[in-house]
């Protein structure tokens, strides 16, 4: 109980952090500002407002933090997590993919003892290390994610295009580039709202190779839940050729 309670205390005060107009990505660490922002498929907006707050550590190193973000678009909305870092070092963190974290909507930044501790368990919380779970990543400074930088406006653009031959003309959508695998393929996550606003949003998963083309068949998939949906995710991945595991250097993407 007292978990929960401190926990919506903390994320009250940054809701309040967050509401009024404030530069990008305030208060951040930049470690677990990456973690959360490739890992949350919706946990990056260009024009967002991020938080990071340590929660706790276990005796192995690995962090427990709250993300916040707030995304002052054309569809407003706000992102609460907790997420998971494995490891970290002074260029890089690890995390196990897909599994790392949980969210909630912004009216709702309440997260009970069971889903708290189903995310430790997942994450191996106060035991041994499991390095063969890690996934690791680049550190990006500043809120500033470069692997976004290439081809961000044509994807979304191109991930907006298959959701709308999806829902029609009567929706408007925004696609956010969420991911980039080891073999360039991206993970968009594309939210829709209603020009008539008495239906309720819909979220999707689009998956494009690195030329733009869809991944197959299925490579746009509807969202069943909009805040848990790690399962879906992942199986999402696994269904449309996804390469888990480390992705490229800075060093690395710069060679070719």
């Amino acid at each position: 109980m007292k978990r929960i309670v401190y926990l919506s205390m903390l994320l009250a005060v940054l809701l309040t952090s967050t509401a009024c107009e404030l530069p990008p990505y305030r208060n951040v660490d930049d470690g677990l500002f990456t973690i959360a922002a490739n890992a949350i498929p919706n946990g990056y907006a260009a024009h967002g407002a991020a938080n990071t707050k340590d929660l706790e550590r276990d005796d192995y190193g690995r962090t427990l933090f709250v993300y916040t973000m707030t995304a002052p678009d054309d569809a407003y909305y706000e992102l609460y997590a907790l997420v998971v870092c494995q490891q970290r070092d002074e260029k890089r963190v690890a995390y196990y993919e897909d599994f790392c974290f949980i969210v909630k909507d912004g009216w709702d930044t309440t997260f009970d003892e069971a889903m708290v501790a189903a995310l430790m368990e997942q994450n191996d919380w106060g035991r041994p290390l499991q390095a063969e779970r890690m996934i690791w990543r680049d550190i990006v400074q500043g809120g500033k994610d470069s692997a976004r930088s290439i081809g961000y406006l044509e994807s979304a653009l191109l991930a907006e295009g298959i959701v709308s031959g999806i829902v029609g003309s009567a929706w408007e959508n925004d696609a956010v580039l969420s991911d980039v695998d080891a073999n360039g393929k991206m993970l968009l996550f594309v939210r829709c709202w209603p020009k008539d606003v008495r239906e309720s949003t819909k979220r999707y998963f689009v998956m494009l190779e690195p030329d733009g083309s869809c991944a197959g068949e299925s490579c746009c998939e509807e969202i069943a839940s909009v805040y848990q949906y790690q399962a879906q995710l992942h199986a999402f991945k696994e269904k449309n050729g996804w390469t888990f595991g480390d992705r490229p250097s800075a060093e690395g993407q710069a060679a070719h």
